[in-house]
């Protein structure tokens, strides 16, 4: 894969409920920006992240950290992932 040296192809389009590996980029209190196969984006909101309540995503997430997720949302009529949950839930 060009985007992520792999050398196991990435997906081109990724559709909602794909469970997927992401990179955890960057972790705020509120949630976290993971990297996803093929270069895409997604947001892990907090609420997203455990079975439990945490406070803040800094509590089970850290930057290069590699998690299972689930595509939950995309943009309209685009390949832009949105929004990703933890899968399993941590």
């Amino acid at each position: 894969c060009p985007h992520c040296g792999d050398p196991i192809p990435c997906p081109t389009r990724i559709e909602v409920g794909a469970v997927l590996p992401a990179t955890v980029q960057v972790v705020h209190d509120w949630g976290a920006y993971v990297w996803l196969p093929g270069g895409y984006t997604g947001c892990v909101h907090v609420q997203e992240i455990a079975d439990k309540t945490i406070a803040s995503a800094h509590e089970m997430l850290s930057a290069g950290q590699v998690v299972t997720v689930r595509v939950t949302m995309t943009r309209d009529n685009s390949n832009d992932v949105v929004g990703v949950c933890c899968e399993p839930r941590l």
